[in-house]
């Protein structure tokens, strides 16, 4: 038994999931873009090497006439931390560079690391010139890029901006002029890829086909076993596939561990007390990839694990009526069992969820003592976001019928030159760095304005008349939208100020001695509470 027994991605260990790699090259053809769900440590990168590998296999030549998939692995986590689209963009062709010169015959391997020209126009227009680029090296063969896109998280989260994904959405199911060759994008990654496609405002979300990486069967984990250890007794090899598939359900990353513990310390023969011993070891070391795996679970999976805690199994039915019970979606139960699947700690059975990997419950358990409750913050957040694109659509209206013929004169006027060049600015930039989206077409004046901005126009001269009715003064405006510009500064500050904006000055305490009340200090947000000078204080402190 060997005591360098590494179990990697790329590596020869491999068994089951050919499958897996079919599913996704044909999802690919039908159509450009293909989400891969999979949990921590369950095979995606493992998967995509594969895929990989086996596109590799084709070849062509520069002088042959013909077709080719050309598969493109990129590891997003390569990007820096504060990497850019144009950033991306650059990965993915020195990327394509590199496959076509391994699976291309005669395609000019100077030209592989060559510094890409980055052109003044835009980054989509750049990305597509350069791809068009390696295409023409290619010669005869007319490539079709399959971009294999691990960690997909890095460009899909908060730190691209959205006008990115549209970009990108533009690229792949957008039209455009005939090109010499065409592009299929594969999106490796877990949870956020569900919050992806959930966003209603996602276009390639909308999309995608999903895919969903899976568990080991027992016979899989039986002939991993025997890959690793091929001069084991058949007896012990049996043993040993029954102990792994006990203990994690099939989770592939488990399983190789737990398979590399063994070649570690390497016994002289296997007992119940080795493995005992080994699967103890594993769970010891890895708890950071199970608090990753608890910790990652949306509160619809959360809600469903405790009830898994008490029972090994839960029906559609059973799995839509907690979600309903814990305030959420009951719609969505298919998706929650889908969570199960691909992170590794569930498998679906007769369309419900049973738990698999005792690796993780034996974890979980004792810690999962309360269902996770739905937070209030998401809905103040939206309640906000709902308030500010409302008074912007109101007070363009109100203006447009006040100053006909010049609402942007009219405004630029209340805000002031130098704001307004500002705005201003803020527009251009966004549309043309992100022609290709559609926040793009639609932005207007008013989607480059601030809160405070809006709160100006309505207590202006020119504009106050068609607000007058809503409110008793524009004390009272004011007092509201500085309520909600706060909370958008610091989310911890209370809903209370936002629905009542004298709620920052609390009362005294019934506690406190009548004769000395005592107050909370007041953060003074209200209007009360900003006097005109240092020296006047708080009027509910005097």
């Amino acid at each position: 038994m060997s005591a360098s027994l590494a179990i990697r991605p790329g590596s020869q260990f491999f068994v089951e999931r050919d499958d897996a790699c079919n599913r996704i090259l044909e999802a690919t053809r039908k159509t450009n873009a293909v989400l891969l769900f999979g949990g921590r440590q369950s095979g995606k990168t493992t998967l995509l090497l594969r895929l990989r590998d086996r596109l590799l296999r084709m070849s062509g030549n520069v002088l042959t006439l013909g077709s080719l998939d050309v598969p493109v692995y990129v590891d997003l986590t390569r990007l820096k931390y504060d990497a850019e689209p144009a950033d991306f963009f650059q990965l993915l062709v020195l990327a394509a560079r590199r496959s076509c010169a391994q699976q291309i015959v005669g395609f000019p391997s100077d030209s592989v690391d060559s510094h890409i020209v980055r052109r003044t126009g835009d980054l989509l227009d750049n990305f597509v010139g350069d791809l068009q680029g390696v295409s023409t090296a290619c010669g005869e063969v007319e490539p079709r890029f399959v971009f294999l896109l691990d960690e997909a998280k890095r460009v899909l989260g908060d730190r691209f901006p959205r006008g990115f994904q549209d970009n990108l959405f533009s690229l792949l199911f957008g039209e455009s002029d005939v090109q010499n060759f065409s592009i299929a994008m594969v999106f490796a990654g877990a949870q956020h890829l569900y919050a992806f496609s959930l966003d209603d405002t996602s276009p390639i979300g909308s999309r995608a086909i999903p895919c969903h990486i899976k568990n080991l069967t027992e016979k899989a984990i039986g002939e991993l076993t025997s890959q690793a250890f091929p001069n084991r007794e058949a007896a012990e090899l049996v043993e040993v596939t029954s102990f792994i598939w006990e203990r994690t359900g099939g989770q592939a990353g488990l399983s190789a561990k737990l398979l590399e513990e063994l070649a570690r310390i390497s016994p002289p023969r296997i007992t119940a007390d080795v493995l005992l011993s080994v699967g103890q070891t594993v769970s010891d070391d890895n708890r950071g990839l199970l608090e990753n795996w608890s910790l990652s679970l949306t509160p619809r999976a959360r809600a469903i694990a405790l009830d898994l805690c008490k029972k090994e199994r839960l029906s559609l039915t059973d799995v839509a009526t907690v979600l309903r019970e814990s305030m959420l979606e009951p719609m969505l139960a298919p998706r929650v069992i889908e969570e199960f699947q691909y992170t590794g700690i569930g498998d679906e059975l007769n369309g419900g969820v049973v738990r698999r990997n005792d690796i993780f419950w034996s974890y979980y358990e004792p810690l999962n003592t309360d269902v996770a409750k739905p937070s209030a913050a998401q809905d103040v957040w939206r309640l906000i976001e709902t308030t500010e694109l409302s008074m912007r659509d109101l007070i363009k209206r109100k203006y447009e019928v006040a100053h006909p013929k010049s609402v942007e004169k009219a405004m630029s006027t209340v805000l002031g030159e130098k704001a307004w060049a500002e705005i201003q600015e803020t527009k251009e930039k966004s549309k043309s760095k992100y022609k290709y989206s559609r926040d793009a077409v639609e932005r207007d004046t008013m989607s480059c304005m601030y809160f405070g901005h809006l709160k100006d126009l309505m207590i202006h001269g020119l504009g106050w008349q068609s607000f007058k009715h809503m409110f008793r003064d524009k004390r009272e405006l004011e007092d509201r939208v500085s309520a909600i510009i706060a909370s958008r500064r610091n989310d911890e500050f209370p809903l209370r100020v936002f629905l009542n904006p004298r709620a920052c000055c609390p009362p005294a305490s019934p506690a406190s001695p009548p004769a000395a009340p005592r107050r909370r200090p007041c953060p003074g947000r209200c209007r009360s509470c900003r006097p005109r000078s240092a020296d006047r204080p708080c009027p509910s402190r005097r």
